[in-house]
């Protein structure tokens, strides 16, 4: 085994500060890190949970390591800046020569922002990970609402992000109302129960406890648990912490002109051959302020690009954001130096530096986060920071902006250090949560049917707070008439975020030319604005505009200097296909029998709970994991599904699996629901809770059927009304006898549909609703457990589907 030491020396080519390695010394993991930035927190947590789930000279202390480390950010350009340093990493560990490569070549790093989801990370339960997202992107999968992915998946991220997971909540002054729900989800896991280990960390260099005590979290906070620097750690990091920086503020009147001023104090203060960085509150202002000094000075007759000049923000497509990404790693070659204009993107986790800064008045916990991007290392003389103010507060709250221009003026003409700010002990201030979610919303946000209006329960409030700072994604492509059902799906360098407000007020001006995915028709349809929601994927005419390569997302229609990202020739064509009858995994490029697709199915789940037998939920219920494999497509054999794999059919009288799928002759036909009943009529299989939960697992495989079974709007009735239907399953069909390979046969059955039906069936069964939602609420295994459960079966399904197509 290797110390944390040389480990930590291996990946980053430093020692580790002393801090860092407390923090692996620790036996639990705290509940809060309160350390100044620029000190190496990320590095500590990563690298510190590599380390301890590979490398700890304790058997027990690495399997009490979750496996997946989850690292929730704020913005996307942390996240990706995050990714970059976990990537580096890895790659130094395993280029320096650790004793065995293989440790740390197989732990994947993986994203999941707006514009970019890495959906691999679902696919190996077992395996070591880092996912690596926003709060919008995660705690949306985290309440089973994933933004940006399909209806039937949100089960399998929801049991995966909560169990066996380490959540790490960086930079969270500028989270909002995540970090209640963050909270509030970490108490739900102490009260439900989770399959091995799934603690929280909170981090930030301007974090109050408080800030955590929600009304269920609270009794679970302890007093002991913040981690912060102790004096020796503030020894070791006296370049930094002691840093010179001195305020003072401009005297730039908040009036229509304060940009155009503004910007000609800039030119006059900026020196060359320095960094100038000038952060402000809105992305509409970062804009303007850059067009001004884009342009020359009416003033000095003077071009003002002399200096480098650089726009950053939020709002810009991959393609763009990379560039300008690249360009911010780089010191600038330009003998007059650099102004970079920015928005709250470079508020935290950046590693940039400069002599001067230039900040609007902002809350004062936002305000200590921008301070520590002046003179970050102390490698200037003569640093300086200096604050105007703002003619309003938005996007911040009022009480936020005087308490911090009351802070700003103690502070007048001082030195602003990490060390003077913490002498000064001003107060960070409370974090105001409009929204709390409760443990009964969870119970609800459990069930992912829509109501019969095909509406969902909105979570977007438990994950931001502002209206403007929920997004959807945009995309732009070329077509003659209408846009074609058959082009590529939006790849991830297409997309741009634009805040909901700032979309619907474009979105006015389009008259029917903005686009979504309909997954039950299978076709573009025009967006309405009363559908409108965060984490929509639209697709817009290039003529649309509303973007500039420039300056970013405007939502100005004239703004159209851009061309349109082309996705990559090999993608693959359309969106998830989510519709109510869709079942994509059936058609593949050979035929391929049930027995030889179940046998792979039970081959692929045997070897994931195998891996994962140190799990007591998965130990504890591996024969109904196992059970449910081998049953999972007995409702194959149903006639309406051999039916419709009738085209270039074998001449081999076998039930198929696979092959080419065509339609079915009742719309909505889900065979999994046949699978579940013909499960339910083996009277070989009496143990309650095994046939409850083994036959739950059955039915929910396709995320289409969990708790309720329900008919669809627009499903055809059998000519005998008397007779109950679902799914386009009817009652009283017949169901072939097959072969589910393993030497298990499916007997033949008729289909029968009491169970939908509320109440005790005529021999006291319980009725479906009645089953699972007893699964949910079973104190062994609860919301949590029950969807772990889900998604490890799931996934050996998808897993034996991909073998059979290996096998072709």
């Amino acid at each position: 085994m290797i110390d944390f030491g040389e480990f930590f020396k291996r990946a980053t080519g430093q020692c580790p500060r002393r801090f860092q390695e407390r923090f692996t010394e620790m036996e639990e993991w705290p509940s809060l890190v309160d350390i100044p930035t620029g000190c190496g927190k990320t590095a500590m947590v990563i690298l510190g949970w590599m380390w301890k789930r590979r490398f700890h000279p304790n058997l027990s202390v690495r399997s009490a390591t979750p496996r997946r480390l989850v690292y929730c950010l704020p913005m996307r350009v942390l996240v990706e800046q995050t990714r970059d340093a976990a990537d580096k990493w890895i790659e130094n560990l395993v280029t320096n020569g650790l004793p065995r490569k293989e440790d740390i070549e197989n732990i994947q790093v993986h994203t999941v922002m707006g514009g970019e989801v890495d959906r691999d990370w679902t696919m190996y339960p077992e395996r070591d990970a880092i996912l690596i997202g926003t709060q919008d992107m995660l705690l949306s999968r985290a309440l089973n609402r994933g933004y940006a992915t399909s209806r039937s998946r949100w089960p399998v991220e929801f049991g995966l992000l909560n169990n066996d997971c380490l959540w790490v909540f960086d930079e969270v002054q500028l989270m909002g109302s995540g970090v209640a729900t963050g909270a509030q989800l970490a108490a739900f896991r102490n009260d439900f129960g989770v399959s091995g280990q799934c603690a929280s960390i909170w981090m930030s260099a301007t974090l109050e406890p408080n800030w955590l005590e929600t009304v269920d979290f609270s009794e679970y906070l302890k007093e002991d648990s913040v981690f912060s620097l102790d004096n020796n750690d503030r020894q070791q990091l006296k370049g930094i912490l002691d840093a010179p920086k001195t305020l003072q503020k401009w005297d730039i009147k908040p009036d229509e002109n304060r940009l155009k001023n503004l910007a000609d104090h800039i030119r006059d203060k900026h020196k060359a051959g320095t960094q100038t960085i000038v952060i402000l509150n809105t992305v509409k202002q970062a804009q303007e302020l850059y067009g001004l000094l884009k342009g020359a000075s009416k003033k000095t007759k003077r071009p003002t690009n002399q200096a480098g000049l650089l726009l950053i923000h939020s709002r810009f497509r991959p393609e763009e954001r990379g560039k300008l990404n690249a360009l911010l790693k780089k010191d600038s070659d330009n003998p007059e130096g650099r102004i970079i204009i920015a928005t709250q993107v470079v508020e935290a986790g950046v590693d940039i530096s400069c002599q001067l800064l230039i900040t609007e008045v902002a809350p004062w916990s936002s305000l200590v986060q921008r301070f520590g991007r002046c003179n970050r290392y102390g490698e200037c003389e003569n640093a300086e920071i200096v604050w105007i103010d703002v003619r309003d507060a938005a996007p911040y709250e009022q009480v936020e902006i005087e308490n911090a221009r009351e802070s700003l003026a103690r502070l007048e003409k001082q030195d602003v250090s990490p060390n003077s700010l913490k002498a000064a002990g001003i107060p960070i201030g409370d974090c105001h949560v409009r929204h709390v979610i409760r443990k009964k919303d969870l119970i609800e946000l459990f069930d992912t049917t829509p109501d019969l209006a095909g509406n969902d329960i909105d979570i977007s409030r438990y994950v931001r707070d502002e209206d403007d700072c929920r997004e959807v994604q945009v995309f732009w492509r070329e077509w003659d008439e209408k846009p074609s059902n058959d082009m590529p799906q939006p790849h991830r360098n297409e997309l741009c975020s634009a805040p909901i407000g700032d979309f619907k007020k474009f979105l006015k001006s389009l008259k029917n030319s903005a686009f979504v995915w309909d997954y039950l028709d299978r076709k573009w349809i025009p967006l309405r604005d009363e559908r409108v929601r965060p984490g929509l994927v639209v697709l817009l005419p290039k003529e649309a505009g509303g973007y500039d390569k420039d300056k970013g997302w405007t939502g100005n229609p004239r703004d159209t200097d851009f061309v349109p990202v082309l996705p990559p020739a090999a993608q693959y064509s359309a969106f998830d296909d989510d519709s109510d009858d869709a079942d994509p995994a059936s058609t593949t490029g050979r035929w391929v029998t049930l027995a030889d697709h179940t046998n792979r199915v039970v081959s692929s789940c045997e070897e994931i709970v195998n891996a994962l037998r140190d799990l007591e939920t998965i130990r504890r219920h591996k024969e109904c994991l196992l059970t449910a494999a081998r049953w999972h497509d007995a409702g194959k054999a149903h006639e309406l599904f051999q039916k419709a794999l009738k085209e270039d059919r074998p001449p081999e009288q076998e039930i198929w699996a696979k092959g080419k799928l065509g339609r079915y002759e009742r719309r909505f036909f889900r065979h999994e629901l046949v699978s579940a009943l013909a499960f339910l009529s083996n009277p070989d299989f009496q143990d309650t809770k095994l046939r409850n939960l083994t036959a739950y697992l059955i039915a929910s495989h396709h995320g289409k059927i969990r708790l309720a079974i329900r008919s669809m709007p627009g499903e055809k009735i059998p000519d005998d009304t008397k007779k109950r239907f679902a799914r386009g399953v009817w009652e009283g069909d017949p169901v072939a006898a097959t072969n589910l390979g393993g030497g298990v046969i499916s007997p033949e059955f008729v289909v029968d549909l009491e169970l939908m039906e509320l109440g005790l069936s005529h021999d006291s069964q319980p009725s479906w609703i009645e089953r699972t939602l007893n699964l949910r609420d079973q104190e062994d295994l609860g919301p949590f457990r029950l969807a772990f459960l889900e998604a490890v079966f799931r996934i050996s399904d998808w897993r034996g589907s991909k073998e059979d197509h290996n096998h072709e």
